[in-house]
């Protein structure tokens, strides 16, 4: 096996599930049961309140979802959600202005956009999913304008942002994102913030206790900012990345082609605290503010570790502009370039 190379975009992946025994006469509420088979739902399931989708082991359902102004609804089980068999392109999963949601177990996959859409929700659970999405623009699990989001022990597989977090208006609050695994592929990033951000606030963001296994092309943590947003209290925290050919991290302030705010905004108060890499390249750090007024600050990376050992800051492979300030690592300043 001297010359045998192993292509990542070529794989297999095995889902192992707790023993699960699931009564739907014990859920209360509008129950749509899918047994052991194959089903195809033309048009988009629209869910409403009080409802609960078990898609079981050994069933496939193609089939795509959305609510809105919906509560109390969830989509869950061991079987396979899919949508290859679609020729339009829709997104898989989009809700809006719905609460209390739950999505859990189940293997999505086959998406034309993004998989998984949260659009001014409020109380949004992910729990246990495996997300696999290998063409352009499959964002995994996107959270807009929405607050109290938990996205944990998933998979997600992307070939655009695995995790990304934006706004139109309604402010962000209180997302996390944990123990979960993350394949990014050639297109969009691994934890992404932005690039919309139109709205005041995107705050109080938690990554913890997560593993970026394939970063192929993009960065592994980035904030794209590109409209009037303060993005604050941001903690990527017990993190392991591997194979991660792109940007370490990857942080602007600019107007891109997703602007629409006339005002720019500012990163502040971000904490990078037991980061572990392993593999060849330790990666770009990238910190570009706009201007004077709409700055990077107050940035912490603590204990970053490349290949079991703490990296010194002046080993860093960084770029860093004049319109940043307080940025520390282990210890160490980074002043521009």
């Amino acid at each position: 096996f001297d010359n045998f190379a192993v292509d990542p975009t070529d794989s297999v992946q095995l889902y192992l599930y707790d023993y699960e025994e699931f009564d739907p006469t014990e859920v209360d509420g509008k129950v749509q049961y899918y047994a052991p088979g194959e089903y195809w739902v033309e048009e988009m399931i629209k869910l409403e309140s009080n409802t609960t989708v078990y898609v079981a082991e050994g069933a496939v359902l193609h089939a795509r979802f959305t609510a809105t102004q919906a509560d109390n609804f969830t989509i869950m089980g061991r079987g396979i959600i899919d949508t290859y068999y679609f020729a339009v392109e829709m997104r898989m999963m989009e809700f809006k202005k719905c609460s209390n949601i739950v999505l859990k177990d189940y293997l999505l996959t086959g998406p034309r956009r993004w998989m998984t859409v949260f659009t001014e929700c409020n109380q949004c659970l992910v729990d246990g999913a495996n997300i696999v999405g290998t063409r352009v623009n499959s964002d995994g699990v996107d959270i807009v304008s929405s607050q109290n989001v938990t996205v944990q022990n998933c998979f997600i597989r992307s070939n655009d942002d695995c995790i990304a977090i934006k706004a139109s208006d309604p402010e962000v609050k209180n997302v996390k994102v944990i123990n979960t695994v993350f394949w990014n592929d050639q297109y969009g990033n691994a934890l992404e913030i932005g690039y919309e951000t139109r709205t005041n606030k995107i705050s109080e963001i938690l990554f913890e206790n997560n593993d970026l296994i394939h970063v192929v092309a993009g960065a592994c943590f980035s904030i794209h900012l590109g409209d009037r947003a303060t993005v604050s209290s941001v903690t990527y925290r017990n993190i392991r990345v591997e194979d991660a050919q792109g940007e370490l991290i990857e942080f602007f302030i600019k107007e891109t082609q997703y602007t629409q705010d006339k005002e720019r905004g500012q990163i502040t108060d971000v904490l990078f605290e037991n980061i572990d890499l392993l593999g060849d390249s330790l990666g770009k750090i990238i910190f570009t503010g706009y201007d004077a007024n709409h700055m990077i600050s107050n940035v912490t990376i603590t204990n970053l570790k490349f290949n079991n050992r703490v990296i010194n800051a002046t080993a860093l492979n960084k770029q860093v502009n004049e319109f940043t300030k307080n940025i520390v690592c282990n210890g160490v300043k980074i002043s521009k370039y």
